[in-house]
């Protein structure tokens, strides 16, 4: 098979294990979800490997930003158990760390570009305005200032995604502000309608237009 044959049926790959994962969760299939949430990550790092992104420098930060969320699907998916939470957790925080430094190694600019993301950030940052003193109010400091720092991390990221002056990478970090929100408004607040689909509909996007994004940024540049 040849390279580009390969890296297409990746992408294919990648496509077809997203679908089956969207379906899961609205079918509220639990066992096919555990196979299908892992799967796509995999196929989508795999597709972004044959695709040339590890050439990069900020490619190699974007593989170890996917990596490190398919830590944190897994952990997520054992269970509801404060230690899954908190592993989850703390490797998506690690993992949004790992694209701040791709946004980095990218090129940040002072821009009008950031505007959309940081609207999109200032809707969200209202909508979850009862997750943290909700968490307080459970379990004090050490419930709250995880999911505080976990905040301030994905803001952050999704501002200097939107800094790059790329609109699919930074449409992508929004993508996972929204999805986190209704995450957290869903677990801490009070339950969300169609939650799961609500959810990883737009974290696989945004997982899927940070690596695209990324291999954009990596054609400009040559």
């Amino acid at each position: 098979m040849t390279r580009p044959s390969r890296r297409a049926a990746l992408w294919t790959l990648t496509a077809g294990a997203v679908a089956a994962d969207w379906v899961a969760v609205a079918a509220r299939h639990r066992r096919a979800e555990v196979v299908a949430k892992p799967g796509a990550m995999l196929a989508l790092g795999s597709a972004a490997l044959a695709s040339g992104l590890h050439e990069r420098p900020w490619g190699r930060s974007v593989l170890g930003g996917l990596g490190l969320g398919l830590v944190g699907d897994v952990a997520l998916l054992r269970g509801e158990q404060r230690g899954y939470f908190l592993g989850g957790l703390t490797s998506f925080l690690l993992g949004h760390l790992a694209y701040l430094d791709a946004t980095r190694r990218m090129g940040l600019h002072r821009t009008a570009w950031v505007l959309p993301g940081g609207l999109v950030l200032a809707g969200c940052l209202w909508s979850s305005r009862e997750v943290l003193p909700a968490l307080a109010a459970e379990g004090g400091l050490p419930a709250a200032a995880p999911v505080a720092a976990y905040m301030a991390v994905i803001g952050a990221t999704s501002l200097a995604a939107w800094s790059t002056q790329d609109v699919v990478l930074g449409t992508g970090s929004s993508l996972f502000v929204l999805s986190d929100t209704v995450l957290a408004r869903d677990a801490f607040v009070a339950p969300v309608p169609a939650a799961g689909v609500r959810v990883m509909v737009p974290y696989l996007l945004a997982q899927t237009l940070v690596v695209v994004g990324a291999l954009r940024h990596a054609r400009a540049q040559r």
